[in-house]
């Protein structure tokens, strides 16, 4: 038994390959609004998944496949604000006086984004409410670097008047 040398020869393979979909889920809360205001819905997103060993999804190529890709900025940086962001929320929303309108806050953990938005997608296809009732999304992805001390903020062109109040 060893490599012997076949100059010349051609080769075909065939395989039977049977793909099994791994199934997972968004993971959601809501802080209920009050008055006029409770049917109108502020999201504030951000997924739990990550690129794992590299195989897809990563900006490490080739190179970087098949290592543990460990996911602390992208994007448990992004779950755990959303969970600060919900108990401060919660907090805030406490102290108001109660007849104070306000919209609802659905907080959003999407899974499967990293393989192609999958979470998000199935949430838009899928929405708890219509989505004209979604009066604004902030999506919390990567937060946990600043770069020489400044705050990064994207997307904001996608809302009018996202960009004015930032």
């Amino acid at each position: 038994g060893g490599v012997i040398d076949l100059p010349r020869v051609a080769a075909q393979v065939k395989v039977d390959m049977e793909r099994v979909p791994l199934k997972t889920d968004n993971v959601g809360g809501i802080l209920p609004g009050v008055g006029d205001l409770a049917k109108e819905y502020v999201v504030i997103g951000s997924h739990y998944d990550h690129v794992g060993y590299g195989f897809f999804g990563s900006r490490s190529g080739a190179a970087g496949r098949g290592k543990i890709h460990a996911g602390a900025d992208d994007n448990a940086s992004g779950t755990c604000g959303n969970l600060l962001t919900a108990r401060k929320l919660a907090e805030a929303y406490a102290a108001l006086p109660p007849e104070t309108p306000r919209r609802s806050v659905l907080f959003l953990w999407f899974s499967a984004e990293e393989s192609g938005l999958v979470g998000s997608r199935h949430y838009v296809n899928n929405p708890i409410e219509p989505l004209d009732t979604h009066a604004l999304m902030l999506n919390m992805d990567m937060i946990g670097r600043l770069r020489e001390g400044k705050l990064e903020v994207g997307g904001v062109g996608t809302s009018p008047g996202l960009s004015e109040w930032l």
